[in-house]
């Protein structure tokens, strides 16, 4: 059975879009959970990592090896040109190319569960840069999910990105390729937060950063991702009630101060924060369509289709540019 999920990708920086020829998603992989913290943390670690075996490396394109030392960390990505797909195969003309992947599995198999995993770490690396707090009343802030331990690994034109997730801790590698011997090596690591404890967070507090400018750098660099599911079964937030925020932080955010007033499950849950797009498009994912209690709204997808569709036509290329150089 095909996976139903479809994600498209595409390069932030307009300017830089007519160049680049590369974007891939090499791979994904569960990491292992610190078993010194243990208890409901590990439980809902594993809620989280699902079907996906812990330190497997789910190749989404064939013609890379990646190699870990004795700690698990990347040592060297070995690139293989012959058993990679010519960067000019897709290529539509100057100005468009294409990389076409498709995971393919029984059921059960865990198509999903890397699609999902792959939002996650997007959605965790854009909180540490963005921060939890709300920009403005209209946009929905992120939401850093706890427990995930994971990794992505990206091609983005000739070096391949690594952000690592472990728990609270935010890693960006950078991996720069030799061109006599295609292998890729880790030049530079960067912290995006500081590493803390998941068993001693303070629930009442923004754990995550907010806004630091010079890391939206980072996000420059990467690319945007649209994630499209039309499936009635996916994305439901009854399906992720293992991975809520604390109510306490949710009203930090939200600045709500009466304890009287209720906070719908939907608002404590992470899929809100890339269903909504009032943020600019600062946040390099989205989730598509908006569910609201599990239920798609079809006559609500269509206005906001056709308010999409009008802005392509109100910003010309030249003048996409929402914040931080990045478009919508």
């Amino acid at each position: 059975m095909f996976q139903n999920t479809i994600l498209f990708n595409k390069f932030a920086k307009t300017h830089t879009m007519k160049n680049m020829e590369q974007l891939k998603i090499i791979a994904v992989q569960a990491l292992n959970f610190p078993e010194r913290f243990g208890g409901e943390a590990k439980n809902k670690a594993n809620h989280i990592r699902k079907s996906l075996n812990v330190n497997t490396k789910y190749y989404l394109y064939s013609g890379y090896e990646i190699i870990e030392n004795a700690e698990r960390d990347i040592e060297k990505i070995i690139e293989y040109q012959e058993k990679t797909t010519p960067i000019k195969f897709y290529k539509i003309d100057n100005n468009l190319s294409l990389n076409i992947c498709s995971i393919v599995g029984e059921n059960g198999s865990g198509k999903s569960s890397i699609v999902e995993m792959i939002i996650r770490i997007i959605n965790n690396f854009s909180a540490a840069i963005i921060g939890e707090k709300q920009s403005k009343p209209a946009a929905e802030h992120l939401h850093y999910i706890e427990n995930v331990y994971a990794r992505l690994i990206c091609l983005v034109e000739n070096d391949i990105t690594v952000i690592t997730i472990k728990g609270k801790e935010v890693l960006w590698h950078q991996y720069v390729c030799d061109e006599q011997t295609s292998i890729h090596e880790n030049i530079r690591t960067w912290k995006l937060n500081k590493k803390k404890c998941i068993q001693k967070s303070t629930l009442t507090a923004v754990q995550i950063s907010t806004r630091k400018p010079s890391q939206f750098e980072k996000l420059k660099k990467f690319f945007y991702t649209i994630v499209c599911n039309y499936s009635l079964y996916a994305y439901n937030v009854n399906d992720f009630i293992y991975e809520l925020s604390e109510e306490g932080k949710i009203r930090k955010v939200k600045h709500i101060r009466s304890t009287k007033k209720e906070i719908p499950v939907e608002d404590l849950c992470w899929l809100k924060g890339i269903f909504h797009k009032n943020d600019a498009y600062q946040t390099p994912v989205v989730l598509t369509p908006f569910r609201g209690n599990g239920f798609i709204n079809i006559t609500q997808e269509n206005r906001l289709a056709k308010e999409r569709l009008i802005s392509l036509f109100l910003y010309k290329d030249e003048n996409a540019h929402i914040i931080y150089g990045c478009i919508g």
